[in-house]
């Protein structure tokens, strides 16, 4: 999964804009399928990026996160958590929704929290 910080910013007088990705921010390519990214940044630059992961050791996706301080080299993540892993693998009937979005969201109290919205099963 990948993240692109772009630059747009006016291109004078004709009104064009100029598009330039200023950073890119990637997740390890270990073979864990990580869909559904939200992304969050605050006031400091801070990045929380949250997703689904689908490991194919295992048969129960999870909600994970990992971010970036602003004062960290550009263009690296830190650590990746789990949030919460699934209980339950899902079913039939929800496979179709079943991790279609993940939601980050600044908490407006305090600029270094931060909230991650999912879904997963519990046991079944």
């Amino acid at each position: 999964m990948h993240a692109y910080q772009i630059a747009i910013s006016s291109g004078g007088s004709n009104a064009k804009h100029v598009r330039k990705i200023h950073e890119t921010v990637s997740t390890p390519r270990d073979g864990v399928r990580r869909t559904s990214p939200s992304l969050g940044v605050n006031e400091y630059g801070d990045i929380v990026i949250a997703y689904y992961a689908h490991d194919p050791s295992s048969k129960l996706p999870s909600i994970r996160y990992v971010g970036r301080c602003d004062e960290d080299p550009p263009g690296r993540l830190g650590q990746e958590f789990t949030l919460h892993e699934s209980l339950a693998p899902p079913t039939a009937a929800t496979r179709a929704s079943w991790s279609a979005t993940t939601l980050v969201v600044l908490d407006q109290g305090d600029p270094e929290d931060w909230w991650v919205g999912g879904e997963y099963a519990d046991a079944a």
